[in-house]
């Protein structure tokens, strides 16, 4: 003779409590995947944050000193003179702290054995290095005439032209293209005495 089930008041059978928890294990285990995702997602989303932070700052470092390019005097090795790989000036406006007035500085395309192109940005009283960006294929500088022409070096090999461009154009394989504009264009020339010691 069987007796019937009973349940005390209130309480579980054991069958219950079993399926309890297995379902709270199901539904937190799936908790914590998706926290886990989250995590992931969002430390991406940082480093893709980070990586235009830093394209930004890079890019603003360049426009700075291009805008506040200046010449040189006759002779002298940081004149202003550019081609479709590097070029080299005096910029009023030098991003390095410490910087106290016009400084020489060179921004160069150097081309790596996998075929990559390197943007370096050097200090040249320090000769310090700085790598600034780096693409797939070619990249390169060209200059603004006052004729409304794109030079590839500066300055040009034909024609009159003032000791600065109008404008400086960086291309880059990816499409990525900076333009800037020379405002110190007045500014013909700087005497090496007033820049010694900035450095």
């Amino acid at each position: 003779m069987r007796l019937p089930r009973t349940r005390g008041a209130g309480g579980f059978t054991l069958m219950e409590m079993l399926v309890t928890l297995v379902i709270f294990s199901v539904v937190t285990s799936l908790i914590w995947q998706a926290l886990a995702t989250l995590s992931k997602i969002e430390m991406r989303l940082g480093e893709t944050q980070l990586f235009a932070s830093e394209d930004a700052l890079r890019s603003e470092w360049i426009r700075q000193s291009l805008r506040g390019l200046m010449n040189g005097p006759q002779n002298d090795p940081f004149r202003f003179a550019g081609s479709g790989r590097d070029l080299k000036a005096y910029t009023t406006m030098p991003p390095w702290p410490g910087s106290l007035g016009p400084e020489p500085f060179q921004l160069q395309l150097e081309s790596e054995p996998s075929g990559a192109t390197v943007l370096i940005a050097r200090r040249l009283y320090t000769n310090t290095r700085s790598r600034l960006w780096e693409w797939q294929g070619p990249a390169a500088f060209s200059y603004l005439a006052t004729d409304g022409r794109w030079s590839p070096q500066w300055p040009p090999p034909s024609g009159e032209q003032p000791m600065l461009p109008l404008a400086v154009r960086l291309v880059a394989p990816d499409g990525w293209v900076l333009l800037v504009p020379v405002l110190s264009r007045d500014n013909m020339l700087l005497r090496r005495s007033d820049v010694e010691g900035s450095g």
